[in-house]
């Protein structure tokens, strides 16, 4: 009468590998007992941590000729290889042998369910030059030694980060570990994006090495806008009336604002029109090179406007700053102004070139 044992199983850790003892026939009344025994030598890699509590003794009842045992085994945190421990069984009853050798003992495989990593939350970050925001790493299993993470700024004049790293270890590696960046204040008035790389070192294998996340930092300027240049108004230094039988219009002054030049005048009076009679047209450039010279039949100027009769001033906006601008106006009665019809004055370019406040050096 002979009995053997399931050759191989597997489980993953935490979990039960399920082995069969086979007899040769039906056991007896009273049964078949057999004793079953772990083993960590001749090529196990296991330990008995690894390992659960194995019912020991175990009976095939009488009138079967199978039973299945449970081989327990031991759940951790640890990245490790596949381990393997040896089961052996043998007959307590008489008169049972092993079905030949090795057929007393069986090999089980405990899977590993664990990943070394680095977890950091989250990977992006705005904060201000005055600001500051944080993130956290943790590792995704216990190490066995020691495991250093060590951040590193792409740019530290931009953005910076404390406290300059963390260790962790096999008791506190689950617990996240803060980092807080902290943006850089600067003279310029940039946005900036920094990246913050992590380095891993440690004498575990499984960790050393290792790669981590890193955290994409964007950086918002506070840096104010710098002060202003004054800007001032170009008039005439006197108010002069017009010329007999002159169209044009007369006294234009051109006071600047932020990003605006507003244009006054005097219509010139015209026989047989009164004042909401006469139109006024406006051209204006900041292009070098157009804004110096009167336009021609085609306007030079890029921009221009029809001030309706009976109003005499129009404020320019749009411009930028700190840009010289020419300014043109003319009047004229009807529906055309160009330089061809009799009713049109001709340009009147404005005294100098009109700049609209800069910023100070």
């Amino acid at each position: 009468k002979t009995f053997s044992v399931t050759a191989t199983a597997s489980a993953a850790e935490g979990g039960n590998a399920a082995l069969t003892i086979t007899l040769s026939e039906d056991a007896p009344a009273g049964g078949v007992a057999f004793t079953v025994t772990p083993g960590y030598s001749g090529g196990a890699t296991a330990t008995a941590a690894d390992v659960g509590s194995i019912t020991s003794p175990v009976t095939v009842t009488a009138g079967n000729d199978t039973l299945q045992i449970a081989i327990p085994t031991a759940a951790d945190a640890v990245d490790e290889d596949d381990e393997t421990v040896t089961v052996t069984v043998a007959a307590s009853t008489s008169g049972w042998a092993k079905e030949g050798d090795g057929k007393d003992t069986a090999t089980v495989t405990i899977t590993d369910d664990d990943t070394a990593g680095v977890t950091v939350t989250p990977t992006t970050l705005s904060v201000s030059e005055d600001g500051s925001g944080t993130y956290t790493v943790v590792l995704d299993s216990q190490p066995t030694a020691d495991v250093t993470v060590t951040p590193a700024s792409g740019d530290g004049g931009a953005a910076t980060f404390a406290p300059a790293s963390y260790t962790f270890t096999s008791t506190d590696w689950n617990t996240a570990k803060t980092f807080t960046v902290s943006g850089v204040a600067d003279a310029d008035r940039d946005d900036e994006s920094v990246t913050i790389g992590h380095s891993v070192t440690s004498s575990d294998g499984k960790y050393d090495g290792i790669a981590a996340d890193s955290v994409s930092v964007s950086v918002s300027d506070t840096t104010p806008p710098p002060a202003q240049e004054p800007a001032t108004a170009s008039c005439p230094e006197e108010t002069e009336p017009p010329v007999s039988g002159q169209k044009e219009p007369f006294n234009v002054c051109v006071t600047p604002g932020d990003g605006k030049l507003t244009v006054t005048w005097t219509a010139a009076p015209r026989e047989g029109f009164d004042d909401a009679a006469i139109s006024h047209a406006l051209r204006w450039s900041q292009v070098s090179g157009v804004w110096a010279n009167p336009p021609g039949p085609s306007g030079a100027p890029e921009d221009g406007i029809v001030v309706e009769g009976g109003v005499a001033s129009y404020t320019i906006t749009g411009l930028e700053n700190g840009v010289a601008a020419g300014v043109f106006v003319r009047s004229f009665t009807g529906s055309s102004y160009s330089e061809r019809s009799e009713h049109s004055s001709q340009w009147v370019r404005t005294k100098g070139a009109h700049t609209t406040p800069k910023a100070a050096e």
